[in-house]
């Protein structure tokens, strides 16, 4: 593989996934991130197609610049993360959360006249409560799992610092 765009994103797709455990996503709020998401989707669709032979059936494919050597790289990428999904959207609030958090310094207002801010503050309020009703043994927790609770711990955690602070 040379250093074309196609090999150059490659390379980003396995960092990102490398680094994140995650494979990029189409609907992230980071613009590369979103980017490198849409082109990887893409990509693993025209693997798909070439790899079922559609490529003969459907001429547009051949514009792709799907290959062997592509269709490759890419079944191997997958066959090492196996298990990789794009961020749920619980995990994309989280880090949505996170991010206010630690940019503000503060949690988002409930009473604030925007509805994305609102938003957060509500999502951070339920998931509390489950994550408090989790650590107390109760199993139905609107979905809380030892992932979900290590976050949020983390989260709870970074807001009680704030509030050491204030």
């Amino acid at each position: 593989m040379t250093g074309d765009p196609w090999t150059i994103n490659f390379f980003i797709v396995k960092a990102f996934a490398e680094a994140n455990n995650l494979w990029p996503s189409v609907s992230s709020s980071d613009p590369d991130e979103k980017k490198i998401g849409s082109w990887w989707e893409k990509q693993k669709y025209y693997h798909r197609q070439y790899r079922n032979g559609e490529f003969e059936k459907k001429p547009f494919l051949k514009k792709s610049g799907m290959n062997e050597e592509r269709s490759n790289a890419i079944f191997l990428l997958l066959k090492k993360f196996p298990d990789l999904k794009p961020p749920s959207k619980w995990d994309k609030m989280y880090e949505s959360v996170k991010r206010f958090v630690l940019r503000n310094k503060k949690l988002p207002e409930e009473t604030i006249k925007s509805n994305a801010v609102a938003k957060k503050r509500r999502w951070f309020n339920k998931n509390r409560n489950s994550y408090i009703k989790y650590i107390n043994g109760k199993i139905d927790c609107d979905g809380m799992n030892p992932e979900k609770a290590k976050k949020m711990k983390y989260l709870l955690e970074i807001v009680e610092d704030l509030n050491k602070d204030q």
